[in-house]
């Protein structure tokens, strides 16, 4: 009996731990050549030939428009340990224009290829869909192609930590388009930049890991156990050598020496430390933690300054102008305070599992997750003066100032969402195919 049970157990996790390790293939389609008229493709089937074995696409969506934000849609992903990827192939079921339904001259578009994985990666491969070639006839004569992933180019990106696919995406901030991808150990959660030496840093909760990638070649080149931690998952710069690391499991704080790997400093800070901010300017860490309703303020030392409480469950925290600003999802309140006394001023209703809180200009965004929208406060404003739908699960926040987009995670919908600064409207999606956790840009 004993032994019945542990191999149900066994075979159990081979399905659950195989994957996380696993090369993951990430499709993408982009549009090319774009017309006035609405193409519509109803799939019937999309699949990879791996080690001439067919894959199909996990998550292919049914139907794909030619008016797609941005001029790109996720098209589904697989997962496997290594092989040669010899051909994609999409099946078409039926092709409308403007809801008219076109004759298709052929339903079967094999697209071959000839890559080589041999060791854990991901990898995104864009099919490229010339819709005006595709209309030269009465027929519908599907035009496409496919291209591999490059090294994405040193520019105005934007890069996300996804927890459930061990992956960094990147996106070019001036087209809103993935444009490659990169492994990473199992579940990266909290992600930062180092500007000095071109680097991002994650941490990666599952197997305690602090790993370095080099921005230029976009690979990783370095990564090393964070002691004193079961589940770590969010860090920041507080300067240009240092890294400040939480774990809400331990109730540990860590500041590291990055070029070293050394640890500095290790100290136990209320119950389950969760979100960090710096201020540079304040010189000062704040990590809010949220079973022991409390804020603290640290030194760069992490010598304790001050602890004040606030609300139910804090998270998110920004700093705008004389004031400090604390998320609280427990009672969708944002509780503000001054930062010269520390005194409470007093709570901002945002909405429904408020959680992260973001500071622009002269603006604070707040994220909604339960709600599915952004709350905008304006300076020394008490109350919010508008909120944005955006879509399932909005989480954490970042601004291109040079593109005038706010970035949502949305990790309910797999996506990225844009909103436009100025007229405060979502103007699309970008399609990930798996959960954002955290955004950092290389402005």
């Amino acid at each position: 009996m004993f032994l019945r049970i542990f191999l149900i157990l066994l075979f159990v996790l081979s399905f659950t731990v195989v994957p996380c390790h696993a090369s993951r293939l990430n499709f993408f389609l982009n549009i090319v050549n774009p017309t006035s008229d609405n193409i519509v493709l109803k799939i019937k089937n999309i699949s990879v030939s791996v080690n001439n074995e067919t894959h199909v696409l996990r998550d292919f969506p049914q139907t794909i428009s030619s008016r797609v934000n941005f001029g790109q849609t996720f098209l589904g992903w697989i997962s496997f340990e290594k092989g040669i990827i010899s051909q994609v192939t999409l099946v078409l079921d039926e092709v409308s224009i403007n809801d008219k339904v076109l004759p298709i001259e052929k339903t079967k578009i094999t697209l071959p290829v000839d890559y080589k994985i041999s060791s854990k990666k991901s990898v995104c491969f864009f099919v490229l869909w010339d819709v005006k070639a595709s209309l030269k006839s009465k027929k519908f004569i599907p035009i496409f192609s496919l291209n591999i992933q490059r090294v994405p180019q040193r520019g105005d990106n934007l890069y996300i930590s996804s927890d459930d696919s061990s992956t960094i995406f990147v996106v070019r901030t001036d087209i809103n388009r993935v444009v490659g991808s990169l492994y990473v150990p199992p579940e990266p959660k909290s992600l930062d930049i180092d500007r000095i030496n071109d680097q991002l840093i994650v941490v990666s909760d599952k197997l305690r890991l602090l790993s370095i990638i080099d921005i230029s070649s976009f690979c990783l080149v370095d990564s090393f156990v964070l002691p004193m931690v079961d589940s770590p998952q969010y860090l920041s710069f507080v300067s240009r050598n240092l890294v400040v690391v939480t774990d809400p499991v331990t109730s540990n704080i860590l500041l590291l020496d990055i070029p070293s790997g050394n640890l500095l400093v290790s100290k136990r800070l209320g119950y389950s430390p969760s979100d960090i901010l710096f201020d540079s300017n304040l010189n000062k860490i704040f990590v809010s933690s949220p079973k022991d309703q409390s804020v603290y303020i640290l030194s760069k030392n992490l010598d304790l300054l001050n602890k004040i409480k606030v609300g139910q469950s804090p998270r998110g925290m920004a700093i705008l102008g004389k004031n400090f600003y604390v998320a609280d999802p427990a009672t969708g309140m944002v509780d503000v305070f001054r930062i010269d006394s520390w005194s409470h001023v007093g709570r901002i209703l945002s909405g429904r599992g408020a959680v992260k809180v973001f500071s622009y200009i002269d603006r604070i965004y707040v994220s909604n997750e339960k709600e599915g929208t952004i709350s905008v406060i304006f300076r020394d404003q008490m109350a919010a003066s508008k909120k944005i739908r955006v879509g399932k699960q909005p989480f954490d926040m970042i601004a291109s100032s040079k593109r005038g987009w706010l970035y949502v995670a949305l990790r309910g919908e797999k996506a990225i969402g844009v909103i436009d600064l100025n007229s405060l409207k979502l103007i699309g999606k970008i399609s990930l195919g798996c959960k954002p956790f955290d955004l950092i840009l290389s402005e």
